[in-house]
């Protein structure tokens, strides 16, 4: 019924990126923004959102102003990537009312303590996956009643409408924590489909363990410029490996995972993407050809300014970097080739 898509992958591989490109895509997709995710999970406190803004709309916007001005001066300065009350974000926040979020351990570094949530597939047992799941679909749902009803309320007969409604519309989740629960995707989603952002990981790697020190020196004071380096790395190797060993032990649901490579992203934002359309069974509209052409353009103009120590970062040489991760680089062979051409296939 639901037909989700599930970005997944290791952070700092593209994720928030695609997810922000495919969710301007309203006609295909619906994506939770930071405030829905925070504030109003249930349908109620979505439609009391709603209308508070239309009452701020008649007097200036002062609301609308001061939120604002708190994305600009707080919310810019916590993440590398963009973050705002009205953008598109992880809904493995909603976690946080059943206790079960490891997104919570970028507020302090107490890693070690969440294990069971990093390694979800393989270190929570069946029944208390199950549960924590159950709670996931049951937003999910809740953000596809509030979606269609906001914008159809005041139509008649909408429960009777609203089953065959949201069957044309896709649940677009992103969640890089997600990649080592697709087995507990599946059990939930039967008919969801998996998309892994790939990346290089002497780029991407190095890039999650600064991205998550920074997070923790701005909530915390750790005493080492890069904790848990050892910890971090290898819960990034098991992103790159993790996805396609289950598509191989799994053949039911071996079509509904596929591959999508950050550089070619770069290299051809418009194929990629019209390749996983066509992956999805669906069809890019005038709208969002026009989007993916202005977003290719800005890519193209796009020079990233960051650039990681190995050593200082993950504590290894080239060569002790790539004995680490010999399964992904297995997986991935591409991304040991100088210049990176061809380009990699799983």
């Amino acid at each position: 019924m639901f037909r989700p898509v599930f970005i997944v992958g290791n952070a700092r591989s593209g994720t928030t990126w695609i997810h922000r490109i495919l969710s301007q895509d309203e006609n295909n997709f619906t994506s939770p923004h930071l405030w829905e995710i925070l504030f109003a999970q249930s349908v109620a406190w979505r439609v009391l959102f709603h209308n508070l803004g239309k009452f701020d709309a008649k007097f200036g916007g002062i609301l609308l102003r001061t939120i604002g001005l708190f994305d600009h001066y707080v919310l810019a300065k916590v993440s590398v990537h963009p973050i705002g009350v009205w953008q598109e974000e992880e809904d493995e926040w909603l976690m946080m009312n059943v206790a079960c979020c490891q997104l919570s351990a970028l507020l302090l570094p107490l890693i070690d303590d969440f294990s069971d949530l990093i390694y979800f597939d393989r270190s929570l047992p069946a029944e208390s996956r199950h549960a924590i799941f159950e709670y996931y679909k049951s937003c999910v749902q809740r953000h596809l009643y509030a979606r269609e009803y906001i914008s159809n309320k005041k139509s008649v007969g909408f429960r009777r409408r609203y089953s065959a409604v949201t069957q044309q519309v896709r649940y677009l989740s992103k969640n890089p924590s997600f990649t080592l629960r697709i087995n507990t995707i599946f059990e939930k989603f039967p008919d969801a489909e998996i998309v892994v952002l790939v990346r290089n990981p002497f780029k991407a790697i190095p890039s999650m363990v600064s991205y998550i020190a920074r997070c923790w020196r701005f909530f915390a004071t750790p005493t080492v410029k890069y904790p848990f380096k050892k910890t971090l790395t290898h819960m990034c190797s098991l992103h790159y490996t993790y996805p396609l060993k289950f598509r191989k032990a799994n053949r039911r649901f071996s079509k509904q995972i596929c591959v999508v490579h950050y550089e070619l992203c770069v290299h051809d934002l418009v194929k990629s993407c019209s390749d996983l359309y066509s992956h999805l069974g669906m069809n890019i509209t005038g709208g969002m050809a026009a989007v993916l052409n202005e977003e290719a353009s800005l890519t193209r103009h796009y020079n990233s300014s960051h650039r990681y120590d190995l050593m200082e970062t993950c504590g290894m040489t080239s060569s002790q970097f790539v004995q680490k991760h010999r399964d992904a680089f297995a997986f991935f062979p591409g991304y040991l080739k100088k210049p990176l051409s061809p380009l990699p296939k799983e």
